[in-house]
């Protein structure tokens, strides 16, 4: 089963440009997609699934300015998508909601070389200029870091890992990358952050700031390093509290960091691991965006009330209502569907019958009399 849209139709479209013609381009996917970290959008709002595609013009940094880079690709995607188009800072979004509730967000970029590394530079039609990006490492080194699985104690886990065939399929003229398929087994890291971010998206939303919500990016870098430092090389006695210990990190200051100055200014700074010098939180130290940064600690907190209260929690019926409340009944009622189902008794199964001779019996024979359907505590 392929996640998400086949590819892209717009990559024929740009092979039409007589401008973008003379340059090689490379359409692969990025963000949460290629980094097998994809939740559910919510049904209420922003209920469209987001998906990032890198458009790579191999061109040196003199061949064209970042406006022009920018102007000459919307133009060529606005003749034949005007309809469902919208300009974005780095680049432009071609909607389906209306049909197939998903949205491509187009980002152009050329080659780079930052600090020693190659990597891309975005154009930013805004300050006319390029900003350096990293997103092809980024996925490369997050997904390595998700490969290194720790010990797990619980044998059912470890009899389902080293019988896993996949744990991710990441993407490696116009040359298309098509979106990683997608599996049904997910490394711990991987499964951390669906879950973070899905909880994170329930909580900003019951606050009406989904508009302020921290973006995915800081969180599936805080959850990476921590990962990276608390969980790697270290024996856990269920795959639950791996995810515990990522949540115990969450706002691990060794990570994000947090400096106050002589005259009492607090400074947030997150570094990007795949960028030398770059602060993924830089815009919680901007005038008037100070809030961001209190909401985010304030949704640490109950993050992590929850994940220490789910692991003392027993029985599906107190399960159910804590999850639905953290994360959503569309996410949450299909899985105790799903689980109750598989014990509830159904007409398709073989009846349990009663013989005086024989007991309990599947037998039909004319002496075994049909028992009656029952709990497991043995209630009607």
């Amino acid at each position: 089963m392929r996640l998400g849209p086949p590819p892209p139709p717009e990559s024929e479209h740009l092979k039409k440009s007589d401008w973008l013609r003379q340059f090689d381009l490379h359409l692969t996917p990025q963000g949460s997609v290629a980094l097998g970290t994809a939740v559910p959008p919510l049904p209420r709002k922003h209920g469209e699934h987001d998906v990032d595609l890198l458009l790579k013009v191999m061109a040196g940094r003199t061949a064209f300015t970042s406006t022009e880079l920018h102007r000459r690709i919307g133009d060529q995607l606005r003749a034949a998508y005007r309809e469902i188009m919208h300009v974005l800072r780095y680049g432009w979004q071609l909607d389906y909601g209306t049909t197939e509730r998903f949205h491509f967000d187009i980002i152009g970029v050329i080659p780079w070389v930052h600090g020693g590394r190659p990597m891309v530079a975005v154009c930013d039609w805004r300050e006319t200029s390029w900003k350096e990006s990293n997103p092809e490492d980024f996925i490369r080194e997050f997904l390595a870091t998700a490969d290194k699985l720790p010990l797990i104690e619980d044998p059912e886990y470890r009899d389902l890992s080293e019988g896993k065939i996949a744990l991710f399929n990441c993407a490696r003229s116009v040359t298309v990358d098509p979106l990683p398929e997608e599996t049904l087994m997910k490394t711990p890291l991987q499964r951390g952050v669906q879950f973070t971010k899905r909880h994170r998206d329930i909580w900003f939303s019951n606050r009406d700031a989904l508009d302020r919500r921290t973006p995915s990016i800081v969180l599936t870098t805080i959850l990476w390093q921590a990962y990276g430092r608390f969980i790697i090389g270290k024996t856990f006695p269920s795959i639950f509290s791996v995810i515990e210990t990522m949540a115990d990190h969450i706002d691990d200051s060794s990570i994000l960091q947090v400096t106050t100055d002589h005259q009492g200014v607090t400074r947030y700074f997150l570094a990007n691991p795949t960028v030398p010098g770059e602060n993924l939180v830089a815009r919680w130290n901007e005038t008037g965006r100070e809030r961001e940064a209190v909401e985010f600690y304030a949704w640490a907190k109950d993050f992590k009330t929850l994940v220490r209260s789910l692991s003392k929690t027993e029985g599906m019926f107190r399960l159910q209502p804590m999850l639905r409340d953290a994360l959503g009944k569309d996410a949450v009622d299909p899985v105790f569907k799903r689980i109750t189902g598989a014990v509830h008794p159904n007409s398709d199964r073989t009846r349990l019958r009663f013989s005086s001779s024989a007991g309990i019996t599947t037998s039909a024979s004319a002496a075994a009399v049909p028992l009656s359907f029952h709990t497991f505590d043995g209630s009607p």
